[in-house]
C-alpha cells in the first residue's frame, strides 16, 4: 500500500507507475493522477502550437507579429480596412 502525494488516496502498488529513480520502485503520483497531468500538458503545448502556427501564417509575416494579441489588432485592422473601403 501506498499514498499518492496529489489525490491523497492510499492505493495498491500496482495502481503506480514504476520509477527506478524512486525508494520503494514506484512513482509518488498515482496512475491516474500522473495521467491526468500528462493530458493537462499536452494540451497546453497543442494550444501553443496552434498560436504559432497562426502567427506566422504567410500573410501575416510580412507584417513583424510576434504575439497573439498583435494578430488580433492587425486582422482588426484589415476586416476594418474591407469593410468601409
Amino acid at each position: 500500500m501506498k499514498t499518492c502525494c496529489t489525490c491523497k488516496e492510499t492505493l495498491e502498488l500496482d495502481k503506480f507507475y514504476n520509477d527506478k529513480s524512486s525508494k520503494d520502485g514506484k512513482s509518488y503520483r498515482c496512475k491516474q493522477c500522473k495521467d491526468r497531468s500528462k493530458k493537462g500538458k499536452i494540451s497546453v503545448k497543442k494550444k501553443a502550437a496552434e498560436k504559432k502556427e497562426l502567427i506566422n501564417y504567410t500573410p501575416y509575416r510580412n507584417q513583424k507579429i510576434t504575439t497573439v494579441e498583435e494578430l488580433h489588432d492587425y486582422a482588426r485592422r484589415q476586416a476594418a480596412m474591407w469593410l468601409y473601403d
